[in-house]
């Protein structure tokens, strides 16, 4: 999918909202706001049409005596689980699935090796409770990356590898420095010219435009993998990005989605028949999500016991 902001470009074009200022017209974020509402919507219809489609899969650590576990982070709605294994030496091949109890189940005494799970709200408790190390495996349903613009672009960071964090980090004052918006959202991410996330979550205190200076909260450890390269770019909150995680062919929704809410916005009629249109498409989207092959589904087996190696 395009660039955010060129999107928004085409919804000022296309609804006679190209000039603006501060104080008159609609401002970008209205624009964002409409755009990420639109991404939720189109993204809630997929995951309950489709669940199986947009996952995502987290190691869990297991603690000895500990029942209750925070589901992974970008869990769609914090709350989405589709299933648990357990492994009691952590290893690939010793995985076993839990089945999915409720809260009536729930086992107050001594632990053992689990053999069920039960979601609590964004948390799952496992039953019984584990008796040594291990680990769990955690299939959820995947959430995306908030939509934003650039805010500002980096031209020098300096990074301690050991410790991970950010000794300092500089944006470049020759150009555009929405320091207000960075200011206020508390949080930035750092995404590479195509929307790819390098480092999400960084909590800041001040961003100075004149120096370009970002000044990051102590205590900040970036996670492993993560990098600021000079000449990316930070987007506002804490996962967010230029480019929606959606599939191109939801590109259209999103763009006219912004028109519709444009032209609702100026009272224009004709924001009925893009509603309608909109709805068409909602369709459209979540169908061409379903199952593309005419292959054989077979009858899930889940006791590995029963499982035949040679069969072919």
């Amino acid at each position: 999918m395009r660039r955010f902001d060129l999107m928004i470009a085409d919804a000022r074009s296309e609804t006679d909202n190209t000039t603006f200022t501060d104080e008159t017209g609609i401002q970008d974020s209205e624009f964002i706001r409409w755009a990420n509402s639109a991404q939720t919507r189109i993204l809630s219809l997929i995951q309950q049409g489709h669940p199986d489609l947009l996952q995502r899969q987290s190691i869990i650590a297991a603690v000895s005596g500990q029942e209750e576990y925070d589901l992974p982070s970008k869990t769609f709605l914090g709350t989405r689980v589709q299933m648990v294994e357990y492994s009691k030496t952590g290893q690939a091949s010793d995985y076993y699935p839990l089945k999915k109890g409720n809260l009536k189940e729930r086992v107050n005494g001594s632990g053992s090796d689990p053999s069920f799970y039960i979601r609590f709200s964004s948390k799952f408790l496992v039953q019984p409770k584990p008796m040594g190390a291990g680990s769990f495996r955690v299939i959820t349903q995947l959430a995306l990356p908030k939509l934003d613009i650039r805010r500002a672009t980096v031209s020098a960071v300096v990074l301690d590898a050991s410790a991970r964090t950010i000794t300092s980090l500089t944006f470049d004052n020759t150009l555009s420095i929405d320091s207000e918006f960075m200011q206020n959202e508390s949080y930035i991410c750092i995404v590479d010219k195509d929307g790819t996330l390098l480092m999400e979550g960084i909590p800041v205190s001040a961003v100075d435009s004149s120096s370009g200076i970002c000044t990051v909260f102590p205590g900040f450890v970036y996670q492993s993998g993560e990098t600021i390269p000079v000449g990316s770019f930070a987007v506002g909150g804490t996962y967010s990005s230029t480019h929606s995680g959606l599939p191109d062919v939801a590109e259209r929704y999103l763009t006219d989605f912004m028109i519709w809410k444009s032209e609702k916005r100026d009272a224009n009629q004709i924001s009925t028949e893009i509603n309608q249109e909109l709805k068409e498409q909602e369709m459209e989207i979540v169908d061409s999500f379903a199952l593309p092959d005419d292959d054989v589904s077979y009858v899930a087996v889940l006791d590995s016991q029963y499982f035949d190696h040679n069969d072919r």
